[in-house]
């Protein structure tokens, strides 16, 4: 049986209240490079599995608290994965 961690997102780009089902950590990668506006290097996660978590499909990020906050999730989520 793998691990499956929680994932929790908040911030004024993240959709209220929305479920998804169980998706690759290296999705969050593209998914926070389309929140800040950036490009994504080269890697093996997908927007596609985690595109409907924006409040619209491309979102530059709105001011540096939502950036700030959306980078304390991907911390949390990466300590919890670690421990």
């Amino acid at each position: 049986m793998s691990m499956k961690p929680i994932f929790y997102a908040r911030g004024p780009d993240i959709r209220k209240g929305h479920v998804t089902s169980a998706f690759n950590l290296v999705d969050i990668y593209p998914m926070v490079c389309n929140l800040l506006n950036a490009r994504a290097a080269p890697n093996n996660g997908s927007l596609d599995n985690t595109r409907d978590f924006a409040t619209v499909a491309t979102v530059a990020a709105s001011s540096f608290f939502s950036s700030s906050i959306l980078l304390s999730v991907i911390i949390s989520v990466v300590h919890v994965c670690v421990i």
